[in-house]
C-alpha cells in the first residue's frame, strides 16, 4: 500500500485491527480529555453535588460504576489484546468474530472503515456538542448547587443524548473490529441508563425550583436516547 508515494506494509484484509485499534485510542483519549476539561466547568459554575443531592438508594448509587464499565472494560480489553497479537486481534478475540452476512472481504473493509469515521466525526461532533450544552450541569448522577434545566441542541430531541453516544459508539466499536466483544456488554449498558435515568429525572424534580420547568420539558422531549423509540 502506498501513501504520498512511500510504500507502507498495510494490507486492509488483514492489518483493518490497526486502523480500528488506532481510532479506539483516540477516541478513549478525546474522551477521558473531554471529561476533565467539562468537570472543571461544572465544579467552577454549576457547584458542588451535595450528598442530599445524590441518589439514596444502593442501586442508585451502583448504577453509574455499572455502565461505566460495561462500555469500558471491554474497549480496554481491546487495548492491551491487539498490541499483544502483533495490531491483530488474539486468537480468543477471533472467536468473537461477527458473522459475515454474506457481504464480501470488500464490503466488509467498507464498513469498517466507514465504523472508523463515524466514530471520529461523532466524537467531535455529537459529544463535542452535548458535553458543552451540558456545561455547569454536567455531572455522573445528581443535582449540582446552581441547577438548571438543559433543553437545547441535542437535548431538544432526546433528554439524554449522552447515553444515546455511548450505546451507538458501542455498535461502532463492534463494527469496527467485526467482533462481538465490544457489543457483548451492550445490554449490561442499556439495562443500567433504563434504570439510571428515572432516578436522575427524579433527583432534578426535587428541586422545586426547576421541578415544573423539567416536567414542561419531559412533554416536550418525550423520549429518552432515540426519537420514536426509547
Amino acid at each position: 500500500m502506498y501513501i504520498a508515494g512511500i510504500n507502507v506494509p498495510f494490507d486492509p484484509s488483514t492489518d483493518m485491527d490497526l486502523p480500528a485499534y488506532l481510532t479506539t485510542t483516540y477516541i478513549l483519549v478525546h474522551t477521558f480529555r473531554g471529561m476533565a476539561a467539562m468537570a472543571k466547568v461544572a465544579g467552577s459554575e454549576g457547584g458542588k453535588i451535595r450528598p442530599d443531592r445524590m441518589p439514596a438508594t444502593s442501586l442508585g448509587k451502583i448504577v453509574s460504576p455499572i455502565h461505566g464499565l460495561s462500555y469500558f472494560i471491554p474497549q480496554l480489553a481491546i487495548l492491551v489484546g491487539v498490541p499483544l497479537g502483533g495490531f491483530r486481534q488474539p486468537q480468543w478475540m477471533q472467536g468473537w468474530a461477527l458473522p459475515d452476512w454474506g457481504l464480501g472481504e470488500k464490503e466488509r473493509i467498507g464498513l469498517r472503515v466507514a465504523a472508523c469515521v463515524l466514530s471520529v466525526v461523532m466524537a467531535h461532533g455529537l459529544v463535542t456538542k452535548v458535553t458543552k450544552a451540558l456545561g455547569s450541569q454536567w455531572h455522573a448522577i445528581g443535582r449540582r448547587e446552581s441547577v438548571k434545566v438543559i433543553k437545547h441542541g441535542a437535548y431538544s430531541v432526546v433528554r439524554h443524548p449522552m447515553y444515546s453516544s455511548v450505546m451507538i459508539q458501542q455498535v461502532l466499536y463492534g463494527v469496527m473490529f467485526w467482533s462481538w466483544v465490544p457489543v457483548i456488554t451492550l445490554p449490561i449498558t442499556a439495562a443500567a441508563f433504563a434504570i439510571k435515568m428515572p432516578i436522575e429525572e427524579e433527583l432534578i424534580q426535587q428541586d422545586a425550583s426547576i421541578a415544573d420547568e423539567y416536567r414542561r420539558y419531559k412533554k416536550e422531549v418525550p423520549y429518552r436516547v432515540f426519537p420514536f423509540l426509547w
